[in-house]
């Protein structure tokens, strides 16, 4: 493993898609096993359950030099390389094992099992069928067999180094054992798929059975969606952020990009004094892509339309890319921590994995395999333990631009103070409880030289948000306001807050005036982080001409109800920049208000939006 240029900055390169077709033609002499082979099945015969079998994960990578060069080396040979794996005993592991359901895994064949005292484990075959992920159409042509060759780029034993990494690190997680599946009754419907097949079994975060505790001694187990809806329901329900931070961090240290919401559970324990609140720990699962070799003159090809797919090396790719999957949860769970918590964390995670853990970690690859890449996989992980604190400030920073934060259905006061040299001080507290309005649950001051704008949704509840400063700041302030009836009051108007209100109907009460501002359901300013929103800015005709063509299937009319619908039903539309462009294309009709000025923009057929501006 050399020490190649940065992923992040290949930004030119071939353009899609004609270099991908010109794959797909040179890939169509490469001769591939059927994805439906399992070639465990021979090793069964004669076995037992219990019995230590060779194995060999899966030898249909065969790519000839100049297939090489372009599909790039990945670990081929390892793929292609016996591993001694014992076949999996149904009667006696965990007390016995009896199938019930298959995985939901696009890509990855699996089955859930239970045992005799109620857990749930899962077994996932190592193996990928990447043609189920693309549409029944194309499963049977050259462009599944370029996709199935993405495989390839897969350490097939990674999970081992992993869960050790993982353990030194505290980051809570289920361990995997690599076993072969017996070709046994026991498996009834699901004994035509597995049997014969390799892969990893592990313990299932979920719930216990019959009240028994859950996973890791938990009370509840959920998975991202329901997660998110519990924080949204209360501010007693919160994520342990520094447990996801130090998660999200060891992610960019193996190089898992894949990291999106379906990849995490969340286990729930009891906190505050009486047990009165619920604190949800991350529980990270399906660690495929860690450590992965992505190498080839396919990733400029892919660059463009997939930026999420970097491999493994010796330096940390581009942030943006590395992090992206995960933003999902990366900007619900991490606004609460400040830059010192951040390096706190990052200091701890370094420091748990000093140079005998990491080289014991991949110590863990069979002798075959360690040979192979274990020197080079080591000295990687140790430059990037070591280097670890920059990319944590490339990330922090990266999150800190534009923040969101999310408060509850709960009837909440959001307090914005301007402070001295560009900062801001934000709190949230619970009105409806009498300890709550005492003590924020959320509380953190941004800095104007990393912050631009601080967004707010207030959820639902009667919520009030005070706006009030020194000085006028760089922050930009949005809040965003959700069911029931919000205010906003705005204290030292003469001083700069900067405020809109977004979505739906909020009243501004300007401080000293007796005149009141409301806003109707019009502007909705999303910030575009799409890679192509990163990487180029569409013309403004080009915008205008997208928008226009939705509106072609409603009314023809560009009125706010009308824009804000058809923008729904395609997001991929910046609507930022499609605001700031018909902004710039009226006249506004300025109307006085205290010492601010509210302005009233009319467009084409009655269009209107307004900010609050200085």
């Amino acid at each position: 493993m050399n020490d190649p240029d940065r992923p992040g900055s290949r930004r030119g390169g071939l353009r899609w898609p004609a270099p991908l077709l010109s794959a797909l033609l040179l890939y169509g002499s490469t001769t591939q096993g059927s994805a439906q082979e399992i070639p465990g099945r021979q090793a069964l015969q004669g076995a037992s359950p219990g019995d230590s079998v060779w194995v060999t994960p899966r030898s249909r990578f065969p790519a000839n030099f100049f297939q090489r060069i372009f599909l790039g080396d990945g670990y081929r040979e390892l793929w292609a390389t016996p591993v001694q794996v014992q076949i999996l005993d149904l009667d006696r592991f965990a007390g016995g094992l009896t199938p019930f359901q298959r995985g939901g895994g696009l890509q990855t064949p699996s089955i859930r099992l239970r045992a005799q005292d109620g857990l749930v484990y899962t077994f996932r075959s190592l193996d990928k069928d990447a043609a189920r992920a693309l549409n029944p159409e194309l499963r049977e042509t050259l462009a599944a067999k370029f996709a199935q060759d993405f495989v390839s780029a897969l350490l097939p034993l990674g999970a081992v180094v992993l869960d050790r990494i993982q353990e030194a690190a505290g980051v809570l997680h289920a361990t995997p054992t690599l076993v072969l599946m017996p070709d046994d009754p026991r498996l009834g419907e699901f004994r035509n798929d597995f049997a014969g097949v390799l892969g990893w079994i592990q313990l299932r975060a979920d719930e216990g059975p019959d009240g028994e505790p859950g996973f890791g001694g938990s009370d509840d187990v959920k998975g991202s969606k329901p997660f998110m809806e519990d924080l949204e329901k209360s501010p007693k329900n919160r994520a342990n952020s520094r447990a996801y931070l130090k998660a999200r961090l060891l992610d960019g240290l193996v190089g898992d990009w894949d990291r999106h919401p379906d990849q995490w559970r969340w286990a729930g324990f009891p906190d505050g004094p009486e047990g009165e609140r619920t604190r949800f720990e991350p529980v990270p699962r399906d660690r495929d892509w860690a450590l992965a070799h992505l190498d080839g003159v396919k990733m400029s090809v892919t660059a463009n339309p997939w930026p999420h797919f970097v491999g493994f090396d010796f330096d940390y790719p581009d942030v943006f890319r590395l992090t992206w999957t995960g933003r999902i949860l990366d900007r619900r769970v991490l606004p609460e921590l400040t830059w010192a918590d951040w390096k706190a964390v990052a200091q701890e995670l370094m420091d748990s994995l000093p140079n005998p853990v990491l080289e014991e970690a991949v110590e863990r690859l069979p002798p075959s395999h360690f040979q192979a890449v274990g020197p080079d996989l080591i000295r990687a992980l140790k430059n990037r333990r070591d280097t670890l604190m920059e990319f944590a400030r490339e990330f922090y920073l990266l999150q800190a631009e534009a923040v969101d934060i999310r408060a509850t259905d709960k009837d909440e006061r959001a307090a914005f103070d301007r402070l001295p040299g560009d900062s801001l001080r934000v709190t949230i507290v619970d009105l409806e409880s009498a300890e709550g309005r005492d003590t924020p649950y959320f509380e953190r001051t941004f800095s104007g030289e990393e912050t631009d704008e601080v967004r707010v949704f207030l959820q639902g509840g009667n919520d009030e948000a005070r706006i009030q400063g020194l000085d006028e700041g760089k922050i930009r302030i949005t809040v965003i306001g959700g069911g029931g009836d919000d205010v906003t009051t705005v204290v030292d108007r003469d001083r700069g807050a900067k405020v809109r209100g977004l979505y739906e109907p909020i009243s501004f009460h300007i401080a000293g005036d007796d005149r009141t501002v409301t806003q109707h359901k019009d502007v909705v300013p999303a910030p575009d982080y799409s890679p192509r929103g990163r990487k180029e800015r569409l013309p403004d005709d080009e915008i205008m001409d997208e928008v226009r063509k939705l509106l072609r299937n409603k009314t023809g009319r560009m009125n706010q109800s009308n824009v804000v619908d058809a923008l729904k039903s395609n997001p991929g539309i910046p609507y930022n920049r499609l605001l700031d462009i018909l902004k710039s294309q009226v006249v506004p009709d300025k109307q006085a208000v205290g010492s601010g000025t509210v302005y009233f923009f009319h467009g084409e057929r009655g269009t209107k939006f307004y900010d609050v501006v200085e």
